[in-house]
């Protein structure tokens, strides 16, 4: 049973979708990993036709004997010889996947390490892992990071749901023996954390360099959309509250409950004025054409570092169709807001869905250090309004206009994972994203988070966590005190509307 009295007051852990077996599987990021850490009073086990991860070395994931080297020594007796035999079944379903054709690009291997899957947040804790208590949600979150990206490539395989489940369950009790029992063991901790460090490659070149806002042309009469949750939210009190009050894990890391999740990430979205109305991608047999239903935006909850620091950040996808035909493709970009340890933003940041067009925008003054100069037009603002042109790309930034709102219309936030978690028109699960991690659509190049071109000529990743230290001289003491208004101040914000 739950210890749900033990829960901080910012949780309740009934509010939490079951870790596996529901249609909607609410990973969110990171949220399920927390359960086992105080956070949440639930206890979690929890390539096109390419054969290797693209640029990554050649694997051994179908070769048992060098995981078993690589791995720790196992113990004696029937404990032993059960977990001996996890080898084969790694061995089994990596060949199988191969064979299959498919892969989830959103988090890579690590080689000789199965159970394991990274991200460069993780990569970026690889070296500060000296303790049990910052080991095991970093290791809890690598397992998580395979078991999800497991259960995406089984389900593509069409595989009967049956023996998806059973798979999934000895893989995540061998994924928790092995994963602790290499890091009790001096060798074999190093070699995993080795492992670790190699596991994420630089990102590739950017094919074009940051640069201004688009030049203004003349456009049509502007729609204008309202960021709402798509599911309504369970909680009256404030949510700016919960989260400056929030238990943080070892690594840094706030939690929050699934309709909070969606209502702080409906408060900080930005509104939208763009030429043509926002829309979103919905699975075809073949490839993700335009929907024809509400209009939506995708958020994703990622993390930043500064010093020892661990900042939130939420990462919007704003889709507009690329012309009139719905199997045209779709435009747009990616607006990143990342906030202060009072859940306030810091600063914000726009990317083109091809990687290219990379700004700074600071909303708190903060000293620059990149060149150009981070736009300073949104210090201070609660609310942005963005106006893009006919094929997504930032025209203008302001602080919200009130103004402006009474014509809007809802632009419905939704996680960022249904567009991994899919369904076929007749039910098959199948990701909007190919082996490459990139849209399966006949327009316009649009990766996922993770997948994107280098965003400078030094080699800076999208996902970089330390990113925002190369564009700001930020420090981890600058971050103990808001310099915006107070929590309660903050939530007169018209962004929210329960949906």
């Amino acid at each position: 049973m739950p210890d749900t009295h033990s829960t901080p007051p910012c949780i309740d852990a009934a509010t939490y979708a079951p870790a596996t077996g529901t249609p909607r599987t609410f990973r969110r990021g990171y949220l399920r990993m927390l359960q086992g850490w105080g956070i949440v009073g639930v206890a979690v086990l929890s390539s096109g036709c390419a054969t290797w991860w693209p640029g990554t070395a050649k694997n051994h994931l179908a070769d048992p004997v060098y995981m078993a080297q690589m791995g720790p020594t196992l113990p004696e007796g029937k404990m032993g010889e059960r977990l001996a035999q996890c080898y084969d079944k790694f061995a089994e379903t990596e060949l199988r996947r191969r064979a299959a054709g498919i892969r989830h690009a959103g988090y890579l291997p690590v080689d000789g390490f199965p159970y394991l899957r990274v991200d460069r947040l993780m990569v970026s804790f690889s070296g500060d892992i000296d303790n049990l208590e910052l080991a095991g949600p970093w290791l809890e979150s690598m397992r998580e990071y395979a078991h999800f990206s497991r259960g995406i490539e089984l389900s593509e395989m069409d595989m009967d749901a049956v023996e998806r489940s059973q798979q999934l369950h000895e893989m995540s009790f061998c994924s928790v023996w092995l994963s602790l029992l290499a890091f009790e063991q001096e060798a074999a901790r190093g070699r995993m954390i080795e492992a670790v460090r190699n596991s994420m490659p630089p990102p590739a070149k950017p094919a074009r360099l940051r640069s201004g806002l688009a030049s203004a042309t003349a456009m049509a009469d502007l729609h204008t959309w309202r960021p709402v949750a798509s599911e309504r939210a369970d909680s009256e009190e404030s949510t700016l509250e919960h989260f400056a009050a929030c238990d943080r894990d070892p690594l840094g890391r706030v939690g929050l409950v699934n309709d909070q999740w969606l209502r702080f990430a409906a408060m900080h979205a930005p509104f939208v004025r763009s030429p043509k109305p926002l829309t979103s991608p919905v699975l075809t047999n073949a490839v993700t054409v335009q929907n024809t239903g509400p209009a939506q935006m995708h958020f994703m909850p990622s993390f930043a570092r500064v010093g020892n620091q661990t900042l939130l950040q939420f990462s919007y996808y704003i889709w507009l169709p690329h012309n009139t035909a719905a199997d045209s493709g779709l435009d747009g970009l990616i607006w990143r807001t990342t906030l202060d340890l009072q859940g306030h933003p810091l600063t914000h940041e726009s990317i083109n869905f091809d990687g290219s067009q990379h700004r700074w925008f600071a909303a708190q003054p903060l000293k620059p250090k990149a060149d150009p100069k981070p736009d300073r037009t949104l210090v201070g603002a609660k609310q942005v309004e963005l106006t893009l042109g006919s094929r997504g790309q930032l025209m203008s930034v302001a602080p919200l206009n009130p103004d402006a709102l009474a014509d809007a219309k809802d632009a419905v936030v939704a996680h960022y994972d249904e567009l991994s978690e899919a369904q076929l028109p007749d039910g098959r699960a199948r990701s909007m994203f190919d082996n490459q991690g990139r849209l399966r659509s006949p327009g316009p190049v649009v990766f996922m988070i993770g997948q994107h071109p280098a965003i400078d000529a030094y080699g800076h990743a999208f996902d970089d966590p330390r990113l925002i230290t190369t564009a700001f001289d930020i420090s981890a003491g600058s971050l103990q005190a808001s310099t915006l208004p107070a929590c309660k101040d903050s939530l007169d914000v018209a962004a929210y509307t329960p949906h």
